[in-house]
């Protein structure tokens, strides 16, 4: 008796199509390029606010109590400046907080942010204002300007420190008068993103750049060799651009996760 031939089914169907086989077999190398394309955007979007000023505090007197408009000036010594930190010391306040104006004002005297602040206990804390990264503002001198808020009640006092001696820096008291023997405590911080190491590397040392860049391909043509590795034994194939594309995938998600985690002091 002869046995009756077998219908074709869909999937036999299907696996004599060229098109479908071609996409089955390109599915691994879109998913890894889709993963890449994910992972590095969202790596480069990443942005840590860094400290760039490591200038001691110290609280050699009290300045004050402020009744006017003082003015601490500095040098920005990074590009990227987002962020200045003044620190003040309340007295007496009202339990409603006392509050107190801050402003950034650039090299030529034009306000660049301006903030109201509520300082909510006595004693020493400190005071921010942020503002959008100013992508040259190194080596330009800027002024943070402290004043309190009309209608405040109670005293705000500066903790002063001996003068750093670093050029650009001084103090505005109330009478408008420059000083540079004694300054206020204050902190600078800059917004960076992934790039700004790079471009920053390659303009301090060009070289070193290169090695960077030497060390990465290396990295991601390590990462693409074990993948495949684990593939084979996973039974699963992995063809050449496909490792190559999922070591790419692999060395932005460990520096992504390096850059968002190392820990700042």
């Amino acid at each position: 008796m002869l046995a009756e031939p077998r219908s074709e089914t869909y999937h036999d169907r299907r696996g004599r199509n060229p098109i479908v086989s071609a996409i089955n077999r390109m599915l691994p190398a879109i998913a890894c390029l889709a993963a890449m394309l994910v992972v590095g955007s969202l790596f480069l979007r990443q942005e840590r606010m860094l400290p760039v000023t490591f200038v001691e505090e110290g609280y050699a007197f009290p300045y004050g109590p402020l009744a006017g408009a003082v003015g601490q000036r500095f040098i920005a010594p990074a590009p990227y400046l987002s962020r200045v930190t003044v620190t003040i010391d309340a007295q007496r306040i009202s339990t409603n907080g006392f509050p107190l104006n801050l402003r950034i004002r650039d090299d030529r005297g034009e306000l660049v942010a301006e903030a109201r602040v509520t300082v909510n206990r006595p004693g020493v804390s400190d005071q921010a204002i942020s503002f959008g990264p100013i992508a040259d503002s190194e080596g330009r001198v800027f002024e943070i300007e402290i004043q309190p808020a009309e209608g405040a009640e109670g005293d705000i006092y500066l903790p002063m420190r001996a003068g750093s001696g670093l050029p650009g820096e001084s103090f505005r008291d109330q009478e408008a008068e420059l000083g540079v023997d004694w300054s206020s405590n204050y902190r600078l911080q800059q917004t960076v993103r992934p790039l700004t190491f790079v471009r920053a590397t390659f303009a301090a040392d060009p070289l070193t750049g290169l090695g960077l860049i030497a060390a990465v391909a290396l990295l991601v043509g390590a990462l693409a060799a074990a993948s495949r590795g684990v593939g084979r034994a996973l039974r699963f194939r992995l063809d050449p651009p496909t490792a190559g594309v999922l070591g790419t995938t692999l060395t932005l998600a460990l520096f992504w996760g390096m850059f968002a985690m190392y820990p700042v002091g």
